[in-house]
């Protein structure tokens, strides 16, 4: 779930205009830091609207490895399962 509202655009669901993050419209701006924190705040309040039941832990970025990859980081507790977990992103922006 968590990936569906990383990958969808806001406008792209039907009924629901204000889902997604939205992060292709980020590949291809500097990621620098005021990006970078517009991009984080949108995923916390998308995961805090759409998937109540997870707490976000840290959302971190990599851009160092290669100038036209962007890694996400973002780790999450779950407390009904107890579970703790990462997910880790890489969006090419291949021009």
């Amino acid at each position: 779930n968590m990936v569906h509202i990383i990958m969808t655009s806001p406008g792209e669901r039907i009924m629901d205009n204000e889902f997604g993050v939205g992060v292709r419209r980020f590949l291809f701006e500097p990621l620098v830091p005021q990006i970078r924190e517009n991009l984080r705040t949108r995923i916390y309040s998308q995961v805090k609207k759409y998937l109540p039941f997870v707490v976000l832990g840290d959302v971190s970025f990599d851009v160092s490895r290669h100038e036209n990859l962007l890694g996400i980081g973002i780790s999450y507790y779950m407390p009904n399962l107890g579970e703790y977990d990462t997910l880790m992103l890489d969006f090419a922006n291949s021009n």
